[in-house]
């Protein structure tokens, strides 16, 4: 009707992109991550999304964040010496280890800034780096264990598109999550987008008016 609103959050308008309205899943991993899916029913249930502050498995903040525990560990020699140390010190801009905490925790600093940080520990994951291969692989088998956990409560919705910059940027990223999802929830069928977000928003529109061809 005209003047009507209808508010969708941005994750659902990628969904609609992917699935078409049908049952499906997209798992969103760019500075954050999150889970969105559809069930038969048309019902939407959600996973991860609370931020990063309190987790977010799989997005560029936490993998920076945990690619910067390894350099604090190095430095602090309770862990093995990684290449990211010098990485921290070259992409934040500061001369010293040390010098990092004003650099991270500056009012200037912002979320999307520090999950920048995250391109060099996918490197060095590609690179066959331990501790970096480490952080990616635990990283996309939590977000695995979330897509299994939704689509144990609705089989049907077994379709799961990846979309995001880690996914767009890492093949390895894409792998490491497909093989856990295959573990977690066999038959699952793991896809990436056939439409950008953007038109998600008018499919869902034609649904509504029932002009989707």
């Amino acid at each position: 009707a005209p003047g009507q609103l209808d508010l969708q959050s941005d994750a659902y308008i990628a969904l609609m992109s992917f699935t078409l309205g049908a049952p499906g899943m997209i798992v969103i991993c760019g500075t954050g991550s999150m889970l969105l899916m559809l069930d038969g029913e048309g019902r939407q249930q959600a996973a991860g999304g609370w931020g990063y502050l309190l987790g977010d498995a799989g997005s560029g903040y936490t993998l920076a964040r945990e690619g910067l525990l390894t350099v604090i560990d190095a430095v602090e020699e309770v862990g093995p010496a990684t290449p990211l140390t010098e990485d921290a010190l070259t992409y934040f801009g500061s001369d010293t280890p040390r010098g990092l905490i004003d650099r991270i925790y500056a009012p200037e600093a912002t979320t999307a800034w520090i999950a920048g940080f995250a391109r060099y520990v996918l490197t060095h994951a590609h690179e066959g780096e331990k501790t970096a291969r480490a952080i990616l692989q635990r990283n996309m088998e939590r977000l695995a264990r979330s897509a299994a956990q939704l689509i144990s409560s609705a089989p049907e919705a077994a379709r799961v598109g990846l979309y995001g910059g880690i996914f767009g940027h890492s093949e390895l990223a894409r792998a490491f999550f497909t093989d856990a999802l295959q573990r977690f929830s066999p038959g699952a069928e793991v896809c990436t987008l056939d439409y950008p977000p953007e038109l998600g928003a008018l499919i869902h529109l034609f649904r509504k008016r029932g002009t989707l061809t």
